[in-house]
């Protein structure tokens, strides 16, 4: 029998509000959070947190560096803009795959 693998998922991104909340402005619901959780638990995952974080380079950076989990999954704030640190920070602390 096999360890099931333990996920941290951080969605990232001062855009992002609540699940449930009402999209205003440029502000948007996190609709990835609860879909891509339920889908890393249902095909066996331990999902350790799910964390939305503003774009903030330390915060994100914490984050990553959090101990007890095997694999994290970001989404948001993974593009070339200036406050998409996740993409940086992965391939400094580890691996970045895509």
């Amino acid at each position: 029998m096999r360890r099931r693998v333990r996920v941290a998922y951080l969605s990232c991104g001062n855009e992002l509000l609540p699940p449930g909340s009402e999209p205003s402005g440029a502000r948007i619901v996190d609709s990835n959070s609860p879909v891509l959780g339920a889908l890393l638990e249902r095909d066996g995952a331990v999902l350790e947190s799910i964390r939305r974080l503003p774009d903030e380079r330390e915060a994100i950076r914490a984050a990553l560096l959090e101990p007890g989990v095997d694999v994290v999954i970001g989404t948001g704030g993974s593009s070339v803009g200036k406050e998409d640190f996740l993409p940086g920070l992965v391939s400094e602390l580890g691996a970045l795959i895509f």
